[in-house]
């Protein structure tokens, strides 16, 4: 398909003419990639905000597909190949991402647990088909996937980013000519192209103005899923396009600027140091990256001072294989961590690095250059489009993978082959030699899944009630209410509540500890606003419409305070006195409480553990001392309130010494922490047998 596009104004060099390569480009391009590098390998380390090079890489991918356009219509009499343009794109960018894709999904295979492998798998697919940036959107906004490990891939969501844009990026060229063959239908053809380069220019303003503002708007909403989406990156490769697309006069007059250059290089380099990695991103703050990207590559088609250091053999050099290198560092680092369970050094890091480049560069050699030359392919548009069939590849790879499924696991909990808590109780329960249930690539699903409706998400303060057992009539009434951690023994109560005709309702909150005072932001500076409204409004709901016999109560005690975000006894006291100024007030309108004492932290993800090639149970145990620890947020609020009752199951989960990923033939955790339904069904029987001797159920 052939459109005519906005006649283009080309980009001045220094002679006055285009310059068909600019090494200072390849050298910002190594600044990109350099800043990303170093960020991911000591993300600890000085560089926090690496990440923005990514930012930087927008604004050069905006910037020379809008010149690429442009100087392609000025050469056909304005007009545009859309087939030629994404056969092109499909040519430069899908051999090598192939590749990668396809090599790290088989090393994958040999290293990662098998928990990681359907998770690695999806992000495969997606990357292929370059809708990885939506999937780990929706997994920042799911609260079980949001710690998930990151997968040796998850670095595509960019090129998704990218792709997406220039999928939409010509039609917009399109759009611009339509535009002025109806407002300029009787203009000479070089007049409606001017017209056409004015209108191009405004959509340009405007994608750029709308993108920005919903970037700053959804960063403050929900950062977690801004951070992937494409409506909040848009506005960075567009300014590179608008930049591109100035008069001729315009780029020469920026181009003489060129010590302004160097603020370019400051505000990215100061944004790669000043930026800390759990900054809320994009949102305003990227307009410092994308700036200065914009104020280099300006200045840069002049004589621009910092030329001379963007074009070094070194730096161009790394711009020239950035594209392969950004490829291939991720799955490198994320494969050796996962093989050696260490944080990387000062000895593996450079390592690391340099294999990245080696790979880098064979892959520049023998993939990327002799696709992107191959006169076979560039001499019919239709075989450069072709190559889009080598996504079939790493997707057929992919789809012969399956996950095991949890399947009835929870059916057999507490029978005499696997006994569970039951060992505990008592050690002369005979635990045979058989395998653990659930599968431990499956145990991650093993959730006690209330539905998804039940838990409000972090940002959010509204409250969601939802009802069990018997609803219209019920003899008693029993409320679970605080954070993901409170329902872990719910399936027990259930079980035996559903009997009594009693009704059980679950009012809980993504990552808050439920009581009055104002928690830290997960991840990020500042009060958490919505998990103190939300608890505002169920302490309101719970007291004059619910009006429960029995409330059940616990949190991770992973909040800090605004004063004081360090999680140590300090803020777990403050965090504890707000817990029992809820539950005073509970206890004041005739509503038992029963606060349930923090459970274990194993430090890491029991499934993974346990799914490694050649990993034994063992590897993977942690001293109770350190996993059960103590004056946490519930212990301090139930000190305070006396009339309260103060559980703790933790012996129905770890022995006198050890706490084990395995226990009587079930796994017990679905993570670091949260307990398997399977388990928690013969390890809530303790509570149940609290709840039976509780007066406010007696009846």
């Amino acid at each position: 398909m052939t459109v005519v596009a906005p006649q283009p104004v080309a980009q001045a060099s220094k002679s006055g003419t285009k310059s068909s390569f600019r090494p200072d480009l390849q050298g910002l391009r190594a600044i990109a990639i350099g800043t990303v590098l170093v960020y991911h390998l000591f993300p600890a380390g000085w560089f926090g905000g690496g990440y923005i090079g990514v930012d930087v890489f927008f604004v050069i991918s905006g910037f020379l597909i809008t010149s690429h356009l442009v100087s392609t219509s000025r050469k056909a009499g304005g007009r545009i190949s859309l087939i030629d343009f994404y056969g092109r794109r499909a040519r430069r960018l899908m051999p090598a991402a192939i590749l990668v894709l396809t090599v790290t999904w088989l090393v994958s295979k040999l290293v990662l647990p098998t928990t990681r492998l359907a998770d690695t798998a999806e992000q495969v697919r997606a990357s292929t088909l370059y809708f990885q940036n939506w999937i780990l959107a929706g997994n920042a906004v799911d609260y079980l996937k949001s710690d998930n490990a990151p997968s040796p891939v998850q670095h595509f969501w960019s090129l998704s980013v990218e792709e997406q844009f220039y999928v939409v990026w010509p039609l917009l060229f399109l759009l611009a000519w339509a535009v002025a063959s109806v407002l300029r239908r009787s203009a000479e053809t070089s007049e409606r192209g001017l017209f056409a380069n004015r209108v191009m220019l405004g959509l340009a303003a405007v994608v750029v103005a709308a993108s920005l503002w919903w970037s700053i708007v959804e960063t403050k909403a929900d950062p977690a899923a801004a951070y992937f989406v494409t409506t909040t990156r848009m506005w960075e490769l567009a300014a590179g396009g608008l930049l591109a697309l100035l008069p001729a006069a315009a780029s020469k007059r920026l181009g003489a600027l060129g010590p302004l250059s160097w603020i370019g290089l400051g505000a990215i380099l100061a944004s790669a140091v000043m930026i800390s990695d759990s900054a809320a991103f994009p949102g305003a703050i990227a307009i410092v990256p994308v700036a200065g990207a914009v104020l280099m590559i300006a200045c840069g088609a002049g004589n621009a001072s910092t030329n001379k250091l963007m074009s070094t053999r070194p730096m161009v050099f790394l711009g020239d294989i950035s594209y392969s290198l950004y490829l291939w560092h991720w799955p490198v680092i994320v494969l050796w961590k996962t093989w050696t369970v260490d944080e990387i050094g000062w000895v593996d890091g450079p390592a690391i690095a340099a294999v990245s480049i080696i790979l880098a560069w064979l892959t520049k050699q023998f993939v990327e250059d002799p696709f992107r030359k191959s006169a076979f392919f560039s001499k019919s548009r239709w075989r450069s489009l072709a190559t889009l069939l080598l996504a079939i590849i790493p997707v057929a790879l992919v789809s012969t993978w399956s996950a095991p499924a949890v399947g009835s696991a929870s059916d057999k909990a507490g029978t005499r082959d696997y006994p569970g808590a039951a060992v505990l109780a008592d050690p002369a329960v005979r635990v045979p030699h058989i395998e653990a249930i659930p599968d431990p690539a499956a145990a991650a699903e093993d959730w006690p899944d209330l539905g998804g409706t039940c838990q409000t998400p972090i940002m959010e303060s509204r409250v969601q009630a939802c009802w069990f057992g018997e609803k219209e009539n019920p003899r008693k009434t029993i409320a679970f209410v605080g954070d993901s951690k409170t329902t872990q023994f719910f399936w027990s109560v259930r079980n035996w509540a559903e009997k009594k005709d009693y009704a059980i309702v679950v009012l809980r909150h993504s990552i808050c500890a439920w009581g009055s005072t104002m928690a830290d932001i997960p991840g990020d500076d500042g009060p958490y606003v919505s998990c103190h409204r939300w608890g505002v409004k169920a302490l309101d709901q719970i007291i004059n419409d619910i009006k429960p016999d029995v409330v059940i109560t616990t949190a991770r005690p992973t909040l800090g305070t605004p004063d004081h975000r360090a999680l140590d006894r300090v803020s777990w006291k403050a965090i504890g006195d707000g817990m029992a100024d809820y539950w005073r007030k509970l206890i004041a309108h005739d509503i038992a409480v029963v606060g349930i004492k923090e459970t274990p932290e194993m430090g890491t993800d029991i499934p993974d553990c346990l799914s490694k090639p050649g990993a034994k149970p063992s590897d993977c145990d942690r001293k109770r001392s350190k996993a059960i620890g103590s004056g946490m947020p519930v212990e301090v609020a139930a000190k305070q309130v006396p009339r309260a009752t103060f559980i703790d199951l933790n012996d129905q989960l770890c022995g006198p010494k050890w706490c084990k990923p395995v226990v009587g033939n079930i796994v017990v955790y679905i993570d670091s922490h949260h307990i398997t339904k399977t388990y928690g069904l013969t390890a809530g029987e303790r509570l149940v047998d609290e709840l039976k001797k509780q007066p406010a159920l007696k009846e």
